[in-house]
């Protein structure tokens, strides 16, 4: 939802798309204060349910956005960066950020068919380091994993998988593995998901992601909001291209725990409960509205532009003095300065909105 022009949303029951109407009036349709700092919707929003692993994938920053836009527009379709959050709607596997150093040292103690695959020199580098001398051992051993040869990726996944049916009692990050090995057998990014961080989110948890770093949603059902891009650049588990020096290139090598949404309950009252989902970002920030069969939430002033998803239910979206139908799967765009309240109508009714956030 949004519009980016790989798959721009569109008007119902007309031919235009929501970026034609936000052209024809942007300072109405964006507000005042969005409309200073671009000129289109400046956030993507979107239900993701997934059954097979997306790929580990890296979404570059913005600098580094436009100049791959510019050298290798063919690939990198537009100039902008990608931050991104995902709220749980189940319960949500993911992979995200380089795991920290101790946790890595451990990894590749407890997997020596991994660590075969590197220059033991660099090896003990990457463990007995400063932070420095860490991270460019770190950029040096994935260098050496993505250059290995596929006969050699293949031989170690193969024994990897084999001894982990062996072990018998599975972490639940072994298991994942072998679920990735049915999905995409023997690619690479089996062994780089042992470098990342393995996190299962509870419905109603959320994570952020910043650009530069590595990351891959493996099962669940999520709602995604994020900056208006589509620039990804891919590490494994994909049939896709994998462009591995600019994944490189763009990986800060920071090794951080996984950074969890922060959240704001507006209001908990008796049959309503309204959650802020923040944001480090302007482009973007989320909130959900759960809203019983009778009842109505208090009305809210949205003052930049903003998108809502009714993810189920039946009830209707008042807007002043007018109101809208809505049930499962609708979609409304939000004028900036509404004052938007959701009511329950013969059912509960749950919903999602998205909006910039440049007024802070």
């Amino acid at each position: 939802m949004g519009t980016h022009p790989n798959l721009p949303s569109r008007v119902k029951d007309s031919s235009q798309t929501l970026l034609d109407v936000i052209k024809s009036r942007p300072e109405f349709y964006l507000g005042t204060k969005a409309s200073q700092f671009c000129s289109d919707l400046p956030f993507l929003f979107k239900v993701l349910s997934i059954q097979k692993a997306l790929s580990i994938q890296v979404h570059p920053n913005k600098a580094y956005a436009e100049e791959l836009h510019r050298t290798r527009p063919d690939i990198y379709k537009d100039p902008n960066y990608k931050p991104e959050c995902a709220i749980a709607l189940t319960e949500f596997e993911a992979l995200c950020n380089i795991r920290v150093h101790q946790e890595i040292k451990e990894m590749l103690k407890e997997y020596p068919v991994i660590a075969s695959l590197l220059n033991p020199a660099t090896v003990k580098s990457f463990e007995e380091g400063d932070e420095t001398a860490q991270k460019n051992s770190l950029r040096e051993l994935f260098g050496q994993l993505f250059d290995c040869h596929d006969d050699k990726i293949k031989a170690a996944v193969g024994e990897l998988v084999e001894n982990l049916h062996k072990k018998g009692d599975l972490s639940r990050r072994e298991a994942m593995a072998l679920r990735l090995q049915e999905q995409y057998p023997f690619d690479v990014g089996i062994i780089f998901s042992f470098f990342l961080n393995y996190i299962t989110l509870q419905p109603g948890e959320a994570l952020s992601m910043d650009p530069d770093e590595p990351h891959a949603y493996i099962s669940g059902d999520c709602i995604e909001y994020m900056a208006n891009s589509d620039n990804v650049i891919r590490a494994g588990l994909t049939p896709k291209f994998k462009d591995k020096e600019t994944l490189l290139k763009t990986l800060t090598y920071q090794m951080k725990r996984p950074a969890l949404v922060q959240k704001k309950v507006e209001t908990d009252i008796d049959g309503c409960k309204v959650v802020q989902y923040g944001s480090n970002y302007k482009e973007f920030t989320a909130w959900s509205f759960e809203v019983k069969s009778g009842i109505e939430s208090p009305g809210k002033v949205f003052e930049e532009p903003a998108i809502l998803l009714t993810l189920r239910g039946h009830g209707t979206a008042r807007f002043g003095e007018d109101k809208e139908e809505i049930a499962e799967g609708d979609v409304l765009f939000i004028v900036p300065g509404t004052t938007l309240s959701l009511a329950g109508t013969s059912s509960d009714l749950v919903a999602y909105i998205c909006h910039s956030n440049f007024s802070g």
